[in-house]
């Protein structure tokens, strides 16, 4: 897949970041903390949690960045974001604050907040999409095709899969998403 071109900000404020200039950590923060510090406010948090969960994402983008193959698929904020939004869902999970369909909910959630234009998609994109879910199980291609390309209702794929409850929809879900971001991230 080829790496997106980005405006010319985004590609400095990358290229910066990427050299450890403290200007563009302070570029980025000014950026990306006041959505990050929301969605923890909303969600059982505190600021001093929404500062720890901060750093802790711009660890994970550090580490990303530092990998040959890294490639940004969506402006350096929203990257940033989706991390950020990821721990702290990890962090309700494991602390039995919320359950995958709570998770499932807040992610629904702030898709539908407005806080960023959505890029339109891109063929290259959708090819990588498709390319990845022919290196997942058979069983997970029918989840995640039938859950967000035909977009079946998940009860209605619970029926269609057997399952006994959406519990364990909501875990086969995960699952099958789990398996679709390794092979992603090849």
């Amino acid at each position: 897949m080829m790496e997106r071109p980005h405006p010319p900000c985004q590609t400095q404020l990358l290229a910066d970041l990427r050299a450890g200039e403290a200007a563009a950590y302070e570029a980025l923060y000014a950026q990306a903390y006041p959505a990050i510090a929301r969605l923890v406010r909303q969600n059982r948090g505190q600021d001093d949690d929404a500062q720890d969960l901060f750093q802790e994402a711009m660890l994970v983008l550090h580490q990303k960045m530092a990998r040959p193959n890294f490639q940004l698929a969506a402006s350096l904020h929203t990257f940033l974001y989706a991390i950020a939004r990821n721990l702290w869902l990890k962090k309700l999970r494991d602390e039995t604050w919320i359950t995958t369909d709570d998770a499932e909910r807040l992610a629904a959630l702030h898709d539908q907040q407005a806080w960023q234009t959505p890029e339109p998609a891109e063929p290259e994109r959708e090819t990588a999409v498709h390319t990845w879910l022919t290196h997942i199980t058979d069983h997970c291609q029918q989840v995640l095709q039938s859950l967000y390309f035909q977009e079946q209702p998940m009860e209605e794929l619970m029926h269609t899969m057997g399952w006994k409850n959406k519990h364990t929809a909501s875990n086969q879900k995960y699952k099958c998403i789990q398996q679709i971001r390794k092979v992603a991230e090849r």
